[in-house]
């Protein structure tokens, strides 16, 4: 379940880095984004810690 939940943040940022309109850059690279939701993701079921 992990797995999926993580695919499944992975795949959200590519759409929202790969349709992105032309012009609008966010002030996150996605690899930034993916790390960031991953570590707040591992860490609300306890499996890291700060």
């Amino acid at each position: 379940m992990v797995a999926n939940h993580i695919w499944a943040l992975s795949h959200g940022v590519v759409e929202l880095f790969g349709r992105g309109k032309p012009g609008c850059r966010s002030p996150v690279e996605p690899s930034e984004m993916l790390e960031s939701g991953a570590l707040i993701y591992l860490r609300g079921l306890g499996l890291i810690q700060d």
